[in-house]
């Protein structure tokens, strides 16, 4: 069972540090800060290292400390997990989760890094299509895995669809069923794409109904 209720989750920028108090008092329930995608690629040191300093320095009251690192095999992939763990980070989101052996090694450095009575959960990000096939297999790769999450966009452009702000009809319709029975098969959470029309409030609505 999920250690945390999970209803809302907010990524942030991990390069902005204006951002992070508005998202801090958001409500959400986990906060993620994202050193992947919404960091270029000249600045993801300094990304990971104001995500640490606030992690370490901030009191996040209820509010659910996950950090977005980038992909297993990329340069920054060791780096940030190594980084935002010995700065307390309670969940890393795995992003393009495709093998459930990315998934276990995973698994195998946070056993190295943890200080005593820390115990970090692992969140996989669905993206690839592959990811989608054996996405039961990454949930069973390690206890860590607390849920699922499936990311449309990348899904959406690796399948050459358009990536529909709701994701609410065809293939990609299909696919989050699909993660949703993955999860439930493998007794874990599903959790939704994420709605990216910020200011539009009526949409979020509906894409959360």
């Amino acid at each position: 069972m999920p250690s945390q209720l999970r209803r809302t989750l907010l990524f942030v920028p991990g390069i902005d540090e204006r951002r992070f108090e508005s998202a801090l008092g958001s409500g959400a329930d986990t906060l993620v800060f994202d050193l992947e995608d919404s960091v270029a690629p000249s600045r993801k040191a300094d990304a990971r290292e104001l995500v640490a300093k606030t992690l370490r320095e901030r009191h996040l009251g209820t509010v659910e400390g996950a950090v977005r690192v980038n992909p297993a095999g990329s340069p920054e992939f060791e780096r940030d997990v190594q980084t935002v763990v010995a700065a307390g980070t309670r969940v890393i989101v795995l992003p393009k989760a495709e093998d459930a052996k990315l998934v276990a090694h995973l698994d195998g450095l946070l056993r190295g890094l943890e200080a005593e009575g820390q115990r970090v959960r692992i969140l996989p990000l669905v993206e690839p299509p592959r990811g989608l096939l054996v996405a039961a297999d990454l949930a069973a790769a390690s206890s860590r895995v607390e849920a699922l999450c499936f990311g449309h966009v990348d899904f959406a452009t690796a399948m050459g669809l358009e990536a529909s702000p709701d994701a609410g009809h065809g293939v990609l319709h299909h696919a989050r069923c699909q993660l949703a029975i993955a999860a439930h098969a493998a007794k874990v959470t599903a959790i939704d794409s994420a709605c990216l029309t910020l200011r539009d409030e009526a949409r979020f609505c509906r894409d959360a109904a």
